[in-house]
């Protein structure tokens, strides 16, 4: 017959998928997932290589009032010093767009415990900080 093949696959052949595009932003965060995800096992796997220096650590979070008065939500690692005037080195995370600033506190603790003192926030506009999103403006910094 001259008729055409409406969605019917015609015998011999294989009807074709219909692919789902999945949207730009969806494949970011997947993306931006994986990346922590990764991030997070190599400093599983240079925790192992580090020297073996373990700190007591104590955790808080503190509210940090910016330069413009805008509260900023900080969650400090900080190890304990085992002498006096002793000093730690500083590493700074900031909150991705996907989690709060809690997604590094595993690795906040085995920096604490390496002698750093790991400091992770959330920048303004996000989850528990005041002020509004800037996409690193000069308010970010």
């Amino acid at each position: 017959s001259n008729r055409p093949n409406r969605g019917r696959a015609a015998v011999g052949t294989e009807r074709r998928r219909q692919s789902f595009r999945m949207p730009r932003r969806w494949a970011v965060a997947r993306e931006m997932r994986l990346l922590g995800l990764l991030a997070w096992l190599s400093t599983l796997a240079a925790a192992d290589s580090l020297p073996q220096r373990r700190y007591k650590y104590t955790e808080k979070e503190i509210t940090f009032r910016s330069w413009d008065g805008t509260h900023l939500t900080v969650w400090v690692c900080a190890p304990v010093p085992q002498s006096h005037g002793e000093t730690f080195p500083v590493v700074i995370f900031t909150n991705s767009w996907a989690t709060p600033s809690e997604e590094y506190l595993a690795q906040q603790v085995i920096m604490a415990e390496e002698g750093y003192l790991a400091v992770a926030y959330e920048a303004r506009g996000w989850y528990r900080s005041g002020g509004v999103v800037d996409l690193a403006g000069p308010n970010d910094m």
